[in-house]
């Protein structure tokens, strides 16, 4: 979840808090429910003190909302015909398969996203094909080629 995300992000010890889950998952939705049908029931007129604006500058500041905002039910209601309600509504509550930390050892951190890695490993055959007596250790074979022991390799753990 969210709060997941920024203890991955800032550490586990700034785990957002309980009062702020309650609060973006309740409190705030409720607030923002709450302000827009308000707004919408006790709706006047715009004025400026005794001045009251022409119908055309009201009709042209709602074509602008619509223009701006008015698009996405149009999109909701294609996508609906496409596809299917209970499609949208499943592939809605899911993030995006490329969702989350972009780094392979970020990901590792979590549970969530560690199942997305696909591991990458060297094969035993792999490593018996590379004959160290053709090379030094540590010696450059070309100039962008070096050879090290895999023992001198750091391993990166998180």
């Amino acid at each position: 979840n969210f709060c997941d995300d920024i203890a991955l992000m800032l550490g586990e010890e700034r785990r957002p808090s309980k009062f702020w889950q309650i609060c973006w998952k309740y409190i705030s939705p409720i607030i923002l429910v709450v302000t827009i049908v308000f707004s919408s029931l006790f709706y006047q007129d715009i004025t400026l003190d005794d001045y009251t604006y022409p119908s055309w500058a009201l009709a042209l500041g709602w074509i602008v909302v619509i223009l701006c905002v008015g698009w996405l039910p149009c999109i909701f209601l294609i996508e609906i015909c496409n596809r299917g309600t209970w499609n949208i509504i499943k592939e809605a509550r899911l993030p995006h398969v490329q969702w989350g930390p972009a780094r392979d050892e970020h990901r590792l951190l979590s549970p969530r996203y560690a199942r997305d890695i696909k591991v990458k490993t060297l094969s035993m055959q792999t490593l018996s094909t590379i004959d160290s007596a053709n090379f030094d250790s540590d010696a450059i074979v070309n100039s962008n080629f070096s050879v090290k022991q895999i023992s001198d390799i750091p391993i990166t753990t998180f």
